[in-house]
């Protein structure tokens, strides 16, 4: 399937999921960077942003892509999409090791929005479990710790 290049006045077709002709191409790498660095300025933390710049990471990056080029979450459903992000099963946040190939997955940009969402969501819903249980809590003899444990 065809469409037309995103630029404006452009004339040129483009396939599938691509948004410039070749003539516009650098555009698209533009978006992209201009997209990461509004999410390392404004969403992600001044302490991640330290972490996925560094040099393990970078490498750690590298050797994953390189291992998993196609997006595991998409090929397990028997799709091939190009992994373009190397993310942690368990987030860090949440007790997974940063540097550890165990912990990576690659995965294509909505997939790993999509896994993201969710653990948010996820962490969101059990603080708030967490902290309803606490307040609900009973006090005096008989009460067991163990209740209150996820």
């Amino acid at each position: 399937m065809y469409k037309l290049c995103k630029k404006n006045g452009c004339g040129g077709l483009v396939r599938g999921k691509e948004k410039y002709c070749q003539a516009h191409a650098h555009l698209e790498k533009a978006e992209k960077k201009n997209a990461s660095r509004h999410y390392n300025n404004n969403i992600r933390d001044a302490g991640s942003q330290k972490f996925y710049e560094s040099p393990a990471w970078r490498r750690l990056r590298k050797i994953q892509l390189g291992r998993y080029p196609m997006c595991q979450l998409c090929m397990a459903q028997g799709k091939a999409v190009p992994a373009v992000i190397v993310d942690h099963i368990i987030e860090i946040k949440d007790g997974g090791a940063a540097l550890d190939l165990d912990n990576l997955q690659s995965a294509c940009r909505q997939c790993h929005n999509t896994k993201t969402a969710s653990v948010r969501k996820n962490r969101s819903t059990n603080i708030h479990d967490l902290v309803e249980r606490l307040k609900n809590k009973p006090t005096g003899k008989g009460d067991s710790d163990d209740d209150y444990k996820f």
